[in-house]
């Protein structure tokens, strides 16, 4: 396989940028051409901007703007992903004529995946079969899920408030100021409603030939969550730049991290195991392996920075402190302590520029919520990771939770052949027995550097005082001669045993040790809990109440997770302090 055969293969297989399209039905023939090149320029921006991620078009295939987008995205090389609102022939019966419903057809036969979506809580096939308020709601949730499984929306529309409900106002409407609860499961009342940006052109229809505004124009309209268009343009580049440096991360190291994504993949669950067969979960295996190795290489980078660093400083320290004390007035040693200061500043810089940490933090992020949906899959929770994940951490990690949302639209449930028993047999073993022993064994290698950086802490300090105390009695009791000169490398040793013991508690704090100690016992009392929970669960065959256990133990590790992120942000690479 050529170089380009991989880089290519490993795109198809990235992050994604997903984009939601709305708009209207009875769109003016004239006007298509120019519609088109508006969609075709946003397509060829976005491939522009970021080169490395691959771009879908979320779109029903409705007659009109969808299928003018779903046309574009075809010539454009852009994914196209087709949720559909109700049994396809019951669809159709809003097409209006019959080479709309050919194109339909020709449209997902196109399309890398189609799916559709369950009927609202309530709602039966009879209930939206014909035109009505049972119909309209099934078309209000497919509009609820474009605007929750997308970045942001491309809205073919007329700027008219709507006459009729869940309309392409209505799903704009969704977008900019959040989805309203009856379309959303579960949604908690504490956080803020959820809202992105919309591409809006403005489009001519043939029931209301004067849109408001500029026709076959397009603008980017910004939630009002934003203070400024400009800060709203800002925190959404933020975000696709993200997911395009992962998926660049991705490429770069593809051949180098080979072995150690095969490694994380095995982390994840035995390649053996035939339930990995499926094709939804084998990808999101595939995902893991590069999200964790990627994390291990930048966790690699980052610790190595900071031991260099508190390695460096400790030298620039011990040197000043020879200079200033032994009296050796030659610049050579003054020298080398400002050289080492000027090599602090260029790691600390090149650390920063490189972004190791922020990577490290955020792919580990990325991979700890792949895993926990990869279980919650194979039990079939059908939880949103992204409902649970990353709540305190909106801005930074928004991109994460984006990620996790978009990441493999209408993947199927499993076969149900696979027998229940032996799907909690794998999460057991796989995760929960796993993460126990990961945990217990995390909890006592933190405490124990702790425990061993205080000792040796304190007995620098208890050295640095006994050495004091022999000078004071050396000079001051046994030989109180004012002609007599102290013991110069002896006071080294004073002034630098204060100082080293500093530097290592601030190692081990810049580490965090002490917190992740704290954080992995409470973790691995709550997966023993839960393994024991769940041999008695399995026992009396109650997989409902199995699906509640492993819904709270998986929501509990991403809380987990989420605050270790929070830890590590607040101590980021700089020059170390005693």
């Amino acid at each position: 396989m050529s170089k380009g055969d991989s880089l290519s293969k490993r795109i198809q297989g990235s992050l994604p940028i997903v984009l939601g399209v709305t708009g209207h039905r009875d769109i003016r023939e004239g006007d298509i051409p120019a519609l088109k090149q508006l969609v075709r320029e946003l397509f060829l921006s976005l491939h522009e901007q970021y080169p490395h991620t691959p771009i879908q078009l979320l779109s029903p295939l409705a007659e009109g703007a969808d299928q003018l987008a779903a046309e574009v995205a075809l010539e454009c090389n852009v994914q196209l992903v087709v949720p559909i609102p109700m049994p396809i022939d019951l669809y159709k019966s809003d097409f209006e004529s019959p080479e709309s419903i050919q194109k339909f057809e020709w449209l997902l036969g196109q399309a890398t995946n189609s799916f559709e979506l369950p009927l609202g809580e309530g709602l039966t096939i009879e209930s939206v079969r014909e035109q009505g308020e049972g119909r309209n709601h099934q078309y209000g949730l497919l509009g609820a899920y474009i605007v929750r499984n997308s970045h942001a929306l491309l809205a073919l529309w007329d700027g008219v408030l709507p006459e009729r409900s869940n309309g392409t106002a209505d799903v704009v409407g969704f977008n900019l100021n959040g989805i309203p609860e009856a379309f959303v499961e579960n949604r908690s009342l504490l956080e803020p409603e959820e809202s992105d940006p919309v591409w809006h052109i403005i489009t001519p229809r043939v029931s209301n030939p004067n849109p408001v505004g500029t026709p076959l124009t397009m603008t980017m309209v910004y939630p009002s969550r934003f203070e400024s268009s400009e800060q709203g343009k800002k925190k959404f580049h933020e975000v696709l730049k993200t997911t395009d440096q992962f998926n660049r991360d991705a490429i770069e190291y593809d051949e180098k991290l080979a072995a150690e994504r095969e490694k994380s993949k095995s982390y994840l669950i035995d390649p053996s195991e035939k339930i990995i067969g499926d094709p939804s979960l084998k990808a999101t295996v595939e995902l893991f392996g590069v999200a964790d190795s990627l994390a291990g290489h930048f966790r690699n980078s980052t610790h190595t920075t900071l031991k260099v660093l508190f390695l460096i400083v400790t030298g620039a320290a011990i040197i000043f402190d020879i200079y200033t004390h032994v009296y050796i007035t030659i610049w050579t040693l003054l020298s080398i302590y400002l050289l080492l200061l000027v090599v602090t500043y260029v790691v600390v810089v090149r650390s920063q520029k490189n972004s190791f940490q922020t990577r490290y933090l955020d792919y580990r992020a990325l991979a700890e919520g792949i895993r926990v949906r990869f279980f919650w899959s194979i039990t079939g929770i059908s939880d949103e990771i992204a409902d649970h994940y990353l709540h305190k951490q909106r801005s930074e990690l928004d991109w994460i939770r984006y990620a996790l949302r978009v990441w493999n639209l209408g993947q199927s449930s499993l076969e149900e052949n696979v027998e229940k028993s032996e799907r909690f047999r794998i999460l057991r073993k796989y995760w929960v027995d796993d993460q126990f022993q990961y945990y217990t064994r995390a909890a006592k290698r933190e405490e124990g550097l702790v425990k061993r950086a205080e000792k040796w802490a304190g007995g620098m300090v208890i050295v640095g005082i006994l050495l004091a105390f022999f000078q004071v009695i050396q000079q001051g009791v046994i030989n109180p001669s004012p002609d007599k000169h102290p013991i110069h490398w002896l006071l080294v040793a004073v002034a630098l045993a204060p100082i080293l013991a500093g530097l290592l508690i601030g190692y081990v704090e810049k580490r965090a040790h002490g917190d992740h100690a704290k954080q992995y016992e409470r973790m691995s009392i709550l997966f023993a809990n839960a393994r024991e929970h769940l041999s008695e669960i399995l026992q009396d065959g109650d997989v409902e109440k199995g699906q509640r256990l492993i819904s709270e133990l998986g929501r509990e590790a991403l809380a987990e997770n989420g605050d270790w992120v929070l830890i590590h942000r607040d101590r980021p690479i700089e020059v170390p302090k005693a």
